[in-house]
This record gives structure tokens, C-alpha cells and sequence, in this order.
């Protein structure tokens, strides 16, 4: 191997996390193709092609926090690597063909193929768990504390301890082992018969060091051999491919040695030109043998050749598949000279973007009308323009109606917001014409119709924003009916209802009507089929097998990161089953992910295009009762894929990385786990308690019945003496004299203050005195503007400084060490119990 010299270098990118060299964990050549991969200290697999190193793919194989890749594999369907905690399996062209992660792989380090098939891989490390994995199914077919492997006549397993144990392939049981070295490994390999090693020396007095010797081991005889002296210290093995006798052995200083095992006195010595002192890392060769690699802890890769012209790694290489070239489109001079008929049209599948939707057309103006002839006969000339005599056949400024107009009056203008409904509740208000009143409504031309005489009920429902977003849109104006219809209820009527639904407008129609198609422009998309038998029944059977196991356990896409206080005290199985009428406190948080969007009209005004989009960032849910009363059992952080745009710390309490598993240390789990939690809870019939409940599942897209929600927005309000609803944070400083949301929202806090008010309610109305409550509460809240005033603590009897108010009862400070009166009841009679609450 004379005259072999540094043909290639390649330098990886600085870290984008901190600007310092990125490590690399592994490399090694594709046995399959002309790539050489390398896996990083953060957890990225990365290709490069040829002897340019050409990048080629690129992908994040594992979680950034699992730190380095420690080994890679090649096999004919893609690339297998591993950290501590995981095993992937990715295509060349770097897409995921499985993931694997288990509790117990804590410390993963090695793996090797099993068997001349190469369908199964044999992973271990330091740990107690050894895993036989099937690549074609990416599942672990056995369980089974190993440093590293390599598998020729045996598997040959390498310890922490120095000692290699070689084993059976099929059994995996122990043949023998060989204590190659006093403390650890540092390289070993194996080719046909032979088997190379170095690793480290123990010293009486000092660290362990390098031994001055690659150890040398005959697989067929299994003795030990001569070994091959290195005086620089061996840390790097690699046996030739082709020549099953030849090694090279590299120390940490860039020094390479060429040995013959079988003659281990004749060498060839080589060095290369390393960055810094004992900075070598990796030496790998190709599988043709015509080249090496060497890796540097500055994150470079030294490609050495003995003939780089013509360089391959692999002798049968596959051809590696590129991105298609675009080619640009040929040049072609259009002017009003040249046809249309020239440009061909392409042939398609799928719908034309010239065919434009009904909502994208829009009337224009009509061209101006013909100027009566009798006014072009004896037009005369004038100073500006001509002139001529008015026929006085219509009146003045009067033109001919031009535009066709709706004659059934059937054509309705935009509701008004329900903002704009309560400023007007004092006067005069103009009568709206709703849904329901429009003749088009009773008895629809269905037959011989055009997309123009579409009637209204069928044509595209659009929802208008205000500053209040979604709330304030009166979606009552397009139903005589705005709840729910009851299609699926379990009394069966005298005959079958149809109802049209049409978003959110929903009216009833008759049989006739429901089943006529106008073929111009009404056709069936779905038609359902249904026993006579089973109409309008409903099996509820399932929710009598759900699984609940994720009620019972903590887990998390970040579990190393989770600070241990951080851990929500999951429910006991045997004492805390969720179960119908259970109440639940829960809160939840959001962040933004789209930013309103607005436009200026002409006349000043500003009109919401589309309203701000919020996703779900935290979910807090509590116990209502019991010894652990206000103490969660969820609460999780939801990890977010789409980019956040703004977190609104001061209201969500989420800050950023508290939603990123690689620096949260908060419990993360995908949107799915969340949302699978409170389905189980709602399914099993429990009650939730919270303030602002309405929006928060909208906003979840979630439907909650209304007797499975206590909500203290709804409790405490009273629309005769105002239209506004109260704050969490103001009922939380008048009734419980507690300060809450002062810097930023906590959803456990939140949570746990919604209960305490739902039981304040309960007090009140068992006293007889919720209404002179909530009238103390509104009085106070116009005179701080219904906000909590600053440097002004709760009195007793009173929200308020100064402010004395007969309430029934003293709530006394939290946390203060005096005992709670009891709040009087009213009583059902003389000798009577107390009455309880229908909450209750």
C-alpha cells in the first residue's frame, strides 16, 4: 500500500446551537452505493457521495437529546443506527423506515447482523437488555452488557472490562472468552478468520493508557496469536477487505501503520496531517479496500487513496438516485399575429385552476347604453364636445334599469355582530330579516335552476370577524333553532325528519324537497343505508371497553429533560377511577400560531380577513375532592410542529422552548395524547369544572354537552346588570381574597380557582343568597372598572377597600390559620335537612 496519500478532505458545518465544530459519533462506508455516511454527536445520520463528498441526504435519525450516534449498519433497504436510547432505520434517500425506542434501552453501544441473511441485527450495550431486532418489520423479536461487536465466524462481543466473549450466531450462547486488555476497548475488528484489537492498559499509579500493541486472535483455532506492536499507542483497527491479512492500525495522533498479522515485524508506516494534537477520532475503509477515512474532533474527514483516479468505494456499486433536472421551458414569442391553436393543452387529470368557484366571481358594470339616435341626428358642435336637443323621453337623470335583481326579495345582508346587538338593545333596533322569512326558504325552485337562481340555505355560508373574533358572530340569525337537532335521538318520531346542513345553518325540509336533484346544479355525494329496524338507535356499547391506561401513567417525549417536580401524581387504579358525574377542574393554555389578518376599507373601517389561529400549549386537569383536592394528574405541554408566532407569555405562562423537546423540562406529548385523555375523561361521563369552558373546547375542537361542563363564566353572570362577563382574576380577588394572575397565567392555578369559586357558588345558593351575591359582584365590578385594583386587598365582607357589603358570611384570608365559618343554608322546613345544590 505505497505511495496512499490524502486525496479528499471534507469539514462539516458549526453547530447552529452554539457555533462549535460538530462532533462526529460514527462514520463508515455504504456497502450498497458510492456514499459515505457520518453520524453526529446531536443525533443527525448524513451522506456524501463520491470522492468529492458531494452532500447527498441529510435527516435528523433521533431526538437531539439523545446525543451521539454510536454506530452505524448498512443494508440493502437503507442505513440502521443507534444512540443510547433508540435504534432507527432510514432509505438512502432519507426517509424513516422505523423507529425504535424502549424504556430499557438506557445505554445502547453496538449491534451487528445475525446470520449470512442479514434479516435480523443483534443490539447490546452496557446495560442488562440485549435486543434481536427483524429489519423487515422494525420490531424486536427477543430481549436479551456489551461494548461493541463484530460478527465473522463468531460474534464477537467486546466489554467495557477489555474482554472479548465469542459466541454462537444461532444460540447466541458463550464459546469462549478472551481477556484481550486490562481496562477498556477502544477498536477491534474482525475479517474471515482473524480478529485485531486495541484498547487500554491499567497503570499502578495513573490513568490507563494505550497500549503499545494491537492483539491478534485466530478465530479457527481460537488462541491467541503474536501481536503487532504500534509504539505511538493503538487506538484504531481496520482489516483489509480484500487482503484477509492485512490491518491497518492508527493511533490518536494521525500516525497509520500497514502490518501483516501472520508477520507482524514488516510495516509500512504512514501520517497524516492532522488539525491538532491526538485529535483523531474514526478510521474506517471502503468495502473495495481502495480507500480509507480518517475523522477529526473538529468534525473533518480525511478521504486516503492510493489511486485516486477512478476511485470507488464499492465494487458493484447501485446506481444512487438524484433529484429529476429541471429544464426550462422553451421560448415562445406570443403576439396577436400567432394563434392560440399553436399553444397546446396539456392533458389533466384534476380540476383546472381556470375553473373558478362561485365565491371568486363577481358581478362588473354593464357597458354604458346606446345614446338614442334621435340625439346623434342632430348633435352640433360645442366648445367642449357636441351637444343636442333632449328628447324628454325620460325624466331627468333617469337611466334604464340595467342589472338583473332578486324580485323575491330572497338576497340577505350580513347579520350584525352581537357586539353591535347589545349597544343597540337601549334604542330603537332595525328588525332583521332572518333565514327562516325568506320565501326562497318555504318552497325552493329546485327544478330547471342555474347556478344564479341557486336559492340562498344551499349557497356557500361565510362567517364575518370582528375584533372579537368567532364569538361575536350571531350564528342564531341562520336557524329558527340554533341548538343541536336531534337526528340522532333515541325517540323515534312518527316519520322520518330530513334537515339540510349547511355549515352552520340547519333547517328542516320535507322529504320532497331532500330527495329532488336539480341536475344543473344539486347532485348526491353519500347515500346511507339503515335497517328499517335499527333507525334511530344508538349503540353505546363501546364505551364500556375503552382503554384508560393513559390515565394512569406519566409519559413524555422528553422524559431525561422533565424536572422531577415538573411530574403531574398520576391516578390510583384502585381508589381513582374516573367515572360518570366525577368533576373534574381543568384549564387549558394556548400560543398563537397565526396572527389575525386585517384590511382597511374605504371608509376607514377595519374588517378580519381571517382571525387569529391558536393552537393548544398546555393542559392542566385536576381532582375536585378527596385528600389530594386541587392536586393534578395532567398536566401536559403539547409539542407543536408548525412554527409558534407569538407565545403570550403573560397569559399562557408558555415561554419559548417550553414547547421543544430537545430543551423543555416540562412533560411533552403530541397533540393526540392530549387530546386522547380528555375524550377517555369526557366518554366516561365525567364533569368538567373551569372558567371560559365554552371557548377553551371550541378552541380544542372538542364538543362538550352542556351537563358535562361547569363553567364559573356562566355561574356568575348575570345579564341584567351587565352584558360582560366577570374575570377568573376578579371573582378570584372578591370571593377568595386571593391575588392570581398578577405577572403570568398558571392553567393549574386557574384550574384549581375555578373549583373553589364552583364551591363558593354552591355555598351561596344553599344559603339562599346567590342572587345578592352576584348583584355585590357586579356592584364592586363597575366601581374598579372590573379589574383588580392594585394595592387594594380584600376586606372583610367585601372585594374592596372601604367597601362593606353584608354577604352572608367572612372568607377569611388564605393561608391566615383562621378557621372557615360555615356559610348559613337555607332549610326546607322546620326540623328539615339542609337543602344541598342541584350541582352537587
Amino acid at each position: 500500500m505505497d505511495g496512499w496519500r490524502e486525496v479528499a478532505r471534507l469539514q462539516l458545518p458549526l453547530s447552529k446551537k452554539d457555533g462549535l465544530p460538530t462532533g462526529i459519533g460514527t462514520l463508515g462506508f455504504d456497502t450498497q452505493q458510492e456514499l459515505l455516511w457520518i453520524g453526529t454527536d446531536s443525533a443527525r445520520v448524513s451522506s456524501y457521495y463520491g470522492a468529492d463528498m458531494q452532500k447527498y441526504v441529510s435527516t435528523q435519525a433521533h431526538p437531539i437529546h439523545e446525543g451521539r450516534v454510536a454506530q452505524l449498519l448498512f443494508h440493502e433497504r437503507g442505513v440502521i443506527s443507534i444512540t443510547s436510547k433508540s435504534v432507527h432505520m432510514v432509505s438512502r434517500r432519507g426517509l424513516t423506515q422505523w423507529h425504535i425506542c424502549e424504556p430499557s434501552m438506557t445505554d445502547l453501544k453496538c449491534m451487528s447482523f445475525i446470520g449470512k441473511s442479514n434479516s435480523e441485527v443483534l443490539i447490546a450495550g452496557c446495560q442488562r437488555v440485549m435486543y434481536k431486532i427483524d429489519i423487515d418489520k422494525g420490531v424486536i423479536v427477543k430481549e436479551h452488557d456489551w461494548y461493541m461487536m463484530k460478527f465473522c465466524r463468531y460474534i464477537c462481543a467486546g466489554t467495557s472490562t477489555g474482554a472479548v466473549h465469542f459466541l454462537d450466531p444461532d444460540t447466541l450462547s458463550y464459546i469462549k472468552t478472551w481477556q484481550a486488555h486490562s481496562a477498556n476497548l477502544s477498536d477491534m475488528d474482525a475479517q474471515d478468520s482473524y480478529l485485531v484489537t486495541c484498547g487500554w492498559s491499567t497503570r499502578p499509579h495513573g490513568p490507563p493508557t494505550l497500549e503499545s500493541f494491537a492483539k491478534v486472535y485466530d478465530l479457527k483455532k481460537l488462541e491467541q496469536l503474536p501481536p503487532i506492536p504500534f509504539h505511538t499507542g493503538a487506538a484504531f483497527v481496520q482489516m483489509h477487505p480484500k487482503l484477509s491479512t492485512t490491518s491497518i492500525i492508527s493511533s490518536m495522533n494521525g500516525q497509520l501503520q500497514v502490518a501483516n498479522i501472520l508477520d507482524p515485524n514488516t510495516s509500512n508506516l504512514l501520517q497524516a496531517n492532522l488539525g491538532n494534537y491526538m485529535s483523531q477520532s474514526h478510521l474506517v475503509l471502503t468495502p473495495s479496500g481502495a480507500a480509507w477515512a480518517l475523522a477529526e474532533l473538529d468534525g473533518s474527514v480525511q478521504i486516503w487513496a492510493g489511486s485516486p483516479d477512478n476511485l470507488r468505494f464499492t465494487e458493484s456499486a447501485v446506481p444512487i438516485e438524484f433529484a429529476d433536472e429541471v429544464f426550462p421551458l422553451p421560448y415562445m414569442d406570443i403576439d396577436s399575429d400567432i394563434p392560440f391553436s399553436v399553444i397546446g393543452m396539456p392533458y389533466y387529470r384534476e380540476k383546472l385552476l381556470s375553473a373558478w368557484s362561485d365565491d371568486q366571481i363577481y358581478e362588473v358594470g354593464f357597458p354604458p347604453p346606446k345614446i338614442d339616435p334621435e340625439v346623434l341626428k342632430n348633435m352640433t358642435p360645442s366648445a367642449i364636445g357636441f351637444r343636442a336637443p333632449n328628447p324628454r323621453k325620460t325624466l331627468r337623470n333617469q337611466m334604464d334599469r340595467m342589472r338583473i335583481v332578486d324580485s323575491d326579495g330572497t338576497a340577505l345582508a350580513a347579520p350584525r355582530f352581537l357586539s353591535q346587538k347589545h349597544r343597540e338593545a337601549n334604542g330603537e333596533a332595525k328588525k332583521e330579516r332572518r333565514i327562516s322569512d325568506a320565501e326562497a326558504f318555504t318552497k325552493p325552485d329546485l327544478t330547471g335552476s342555474t347556478k344564479a337562481d341557486v336559492p340562498v340555505m344551499y349557497r356557500l355560508m361565510e362567517i364575518k370577524y370582528s375584533r372579537y373574533g368567532v364569538d361575536d358572530f350571531d350564528f342564531g340569525f341562520f336557524s329558527t333553532n340554533p341548538r343541536a337537532v336531534g337526528i340522532s335521538s333515541r325517540d323515534r318520531p312518527a316519520e322520518a325528519q330530513w334537515h339540510l346542513f349547511n355549515d352552520f345553518l340547519v333547517r328542516k325540509v320535507d322529504k320532497d324537497e331532500a330527495l329532488r336533484f336539480a341536475t344543473t346544479w344539486k347532485t348526491p355525494n353519500i347515500l346511507t343505508y339503515q335497517y328499517q329496524g335499527g333507525n334511530n338507535a344508538i349503540d353505546d356499547s363501546w364505551k364500556n371497553s375503552l382503554d384508560t391506561s393513559c390515565l394512569f401513567m406519566n409519559w413524555s417525549l422528553n422524559p431525561y429533560n422533565v424536572l422531577q417536580h415538573n411530574w403531574p401524581c398520576i391516578l390510583d387504579p384502585a381508589t381513582e377511577q374516573p367515572g360518570s358525574g366525577m368533576h373534574m377542574p381543568i384549564d387549558t393554555e394556548f400560543v398563537r400560531l397565526q396572527q389575525e389578518e386585517i384590511e382597511i376599507l374605504a371608509t376607514g373601517d377595519r374588517q378580519v380577513i381571517r382571525p387569529t389561529r391558536e393552537g393548544l400549549a398546555r393542559v392542566s386537569v385536576l381532582r375536585a375532592d378527596g385528600p389530594n383536592e386541587g392536586l393534578p394528574f395532567i398536566d401536559d405541554y403539547i409539542s407543536i410542529s408548525e412554527p409558534v408566532v407569538d407565545y403570550v407569555t403573560k397569559y399562557s405562562g408558555v415561554s419559548a422552548g417550553d414547547l421543544d423537546p430537545a430543551y423543555s423540562v416540562h412533560p411533552l406529548v403530541p397533540l393526540k395524547v392530549a387530546y386522547k385523555k380528555l375524550w377517555l375523561l369526557l366518554n366516561l361521563g365525567c364533569v368538567f369544572v373551569g372558567h371560559g369552558l365554552t371557548k377553551d373546547f371550541r378552541n380544542i375542537n372538542m364538543f362538550v354537552p352542556k351537563p358535562q361542563m361547569v363553567d364559573t363564566v356562566t355561574l356568575f353572570y348575570n345579564p341584567s346588570r351587565s352584558k360582560r362577563n366577570l374575570s377568573l382574576r376578579f371573582l378570584a380577588w372578591y370571593l377568595l381574597k386571593e391575588n392570581i394572575q398578577s405577572e403570568t397565567h398558571d392553567s393549574i392555578e386557574d384550574a384549581f380557582t375555578a373549583l373553589k369559586l364552583w364551591k363558593k357558588y354552591q355555598e351561596f345558593e344553599d344559603a339562599g343568597i346567590l342572587e345578592k351575591m352576584i348583584d355585590e359582584i357586579y356592584t364592586a365590578g363597575r366601581k374598579w372598572n372590573y379589574k383588580v385594583p392594585e394595592g387594594v386587598k380584600g376586606e372583610k365582607g367585601a372585594g374592596g377597600g372601604g367597601l362593606t357589603v353584608n354577604r352572608g358570611r367572612d372568607t377569611p384570608d388564605v393561608d391566615s390559620g383562621v378557621s372557615r365559618p360555615t356559610t348559613p343554608v337555607g332549610k326546607k322546613g322546620a326540623g328539615s335537612e339542609y337543602s344541598e345544590s342541584p350541582l352537587k
